[in-house]
């Protein structure tokens, strides 16, 4: 994916760093027993964070995305409603595919980050934010690379 030459870089997972612009507060990425993440935009118009917690320990990725090539997944949303994410963006070092963002379009947007471990995509992320910030928020999951 690319780097941005302006904005800072950090760790987002044990092997990976993203950029923000500096617009983000939050810890991002902290933890003892496994990693967790959280960075938010200083208006609150974007979030993105992970907590994949079993009762030991966090990982620093969820579930493996059972079918790579759909065009759509289902989630429950933080009220616990199911819902589905309709849209699909992948993001691409050239032609190869290294995440998809799955995520719908009414109101606030509900978003799922996948990235590719090995052969599979992993949940990486939760994202939530508002429609004037897509591009805001492919721009920084297209910072995301190996350390």
């Amino acid at each position: 994916m690319a780097t941005n030459p302006v904005w800072p870089t950090e760790n987002f997972k044990s092997d990976m760093v993203i950029q923000f612009t500096r617009d983000y507060q939050g810890p991002g990425m902290q933890g003892f027993e496994g990693n967790i993440f959280f960075k938010e935009r200083s208006d609150k118009q974007v979030t993105i964070q992970y907590a994949f917690c079993g009762p030991l320990w966090c990982t620093d990725y969820g579930q493996e995305l059972s079918n790579p090539n759909a065009s759509s997944i289902a989630i429950l949303d933080p009220n616990g409603q199911a819902l589905v994410l309709g849209l699909r963006k992948n993001l691409c070092d050239g032609d190869v595919v290294k995440g998809i963002l799955f995520y719908e379009d009414q109101g606030t947007i509900d978003a799922r980050l996948y990235i590719k471990q090995g052969s599979s995509f992993q949940e990486a992320a939760l994202l939530q934010y508002t429609k004037p910030f897509q591009a805001e928020v492919e721009s920084i999951l297209q910072t995301i690379r190996s350390k």
